[in-house]
């Protein structure tokens, strides 16, 4: 499995984890849903320091936006199928 594709794969579970505690602390009115949202907060931070890309090294959610018509470097919530610092193609497939 790719780089791209393991850090879209991290992305969607922590948004499903993160709606479901939100949907279970909606509904039950109890805390867990709100340690599961942090859990899984925490969790999908320490994996976002793992996703590389393994020509350079660089984070496969920092790179350059267009923001108002402006080039902006930074991280983003959504990682880059091309690394911007060594064109390495994150998702070969």
């Amino acid at each position: 499995m790719s780089i791209y594709r393991r850090a879209v794969l991290a992305h969607r579970a922590y948004w499903a984890i993160a709606i479901g505690g939100l949907l279970y602390s909606a509904a039950t009115r109890e805390v867990a849903g709100f340690i599961a949202i942090f859990v899984a907060f925490a969790i999908h931070g320490v994996y976002f320091l793992t996703l590389n890309c393994p020509k350079c090294g660089q984070s496969v959610y920092f790179g350059r936006r267009k923001v108002l018509g402006f080039d902006v470097w930074g991280y983003g919530p959504y990682p880059f199928r091309r690394c911007d610092k060594c064109g390495e193609d994150l998702d070969p497939n």
